[in-house]
């Protein structure tokens, strides 16, 4: 929402729902935050099992920027944003990070959201990359595998250390008392991890924004 009002300087915003908690939550805090700054928004609400979206295009104003659309399903960002071009609408969709796939949503243009970057930029990440490519052949590096790297590089280092202080055993108390102390040097999502001392979150966690190139490809921008 912020990137929307401070970098697309948006008037009139169209959010939509799927009537499941993914996107419900999604929605609303994106509705209030673009609200709160002055923004025009308009609320849709279409059921998961949608396919053909055109009858929710119709009713997208022809001046609105920016559809947000939270869906876990790539290939419907991609038939909305379709929908939006044959229908004549000027507005662009915005994605979640349910989006992020560049083989399902890639319409030249659109935008995505997500909580981690694309680590083939990272050069410190060069050598899981080749690994896993080498495992994987013809696959293409996703944006949810790294941070599920992450997230159990974090929990085996605190049983680790768990289990060194208790002499080589444990227990599920004594991990989740470890977890905050853990930090990593050379983490997957580039720099270093640490724990922020305010919340249950990383330190200094951010969004990461993309548009979608003529080709196809996912070009950071936010």
């Amino acid at each position: 929402a912020n990137f929307m009002i401070n970098n697309l300087h948006v008037k009139k915003v169209v959010v939509m729902d799927f009537q499941e908690p993914y996107s419900l939550g999604l929605a609303s805090a994106v509705d209030s935050v673009l609200k709160a700054k002055g923004v025009s928004t308009t609320r849709l609400s279409a059921p998961n099992t949608t396919t053909d979206y055109s009858a929710y295009v119709t009713k997208v104003p022809n001046d609105t920027d920016i559809v947000f659309f939270p869906t876990q399903k790539p290939g419907d960002a991609q038939t909305f944003a379709q929908q939006l071009i044959e229908q004549g609408k000027k507005a662009k969709v915005f994605g979640g990070d349910g989006s992020d796939n560049a083989a399902q949503f890639k319409q030249p243009g659109s935008y995505v959201s997500n909580f981690a970057p694309d680590i083939t930029g990272i050069p410190a990440d060069a050598k899981i990359i080749s690994g896993w490519k080498k495992d994987n052949p013809g696959k293409a590096v996703g944006s949810f595998g790294p941070p599920s790297y992450g997230a159990v590089q974090i929990a085996l280092t605190a049983i680790s250390r768990a289990c060194k202080a208790g002499h080589g055993s444990t227990n599920r108390a004594a991990v989740f008392h470890t977890f905050k102390k853990v930090s990593i040097k050379n983490w997957i999502l580039g720099g270093s991890f640490k724990w922020s001392t305010k919340s249950n979150d990383p330190l200094n966690a951010k969004f990461y924004i993309f548009q979608i190139q003529s080709n196809g490809s996912y070009k950071l921008v936010g």
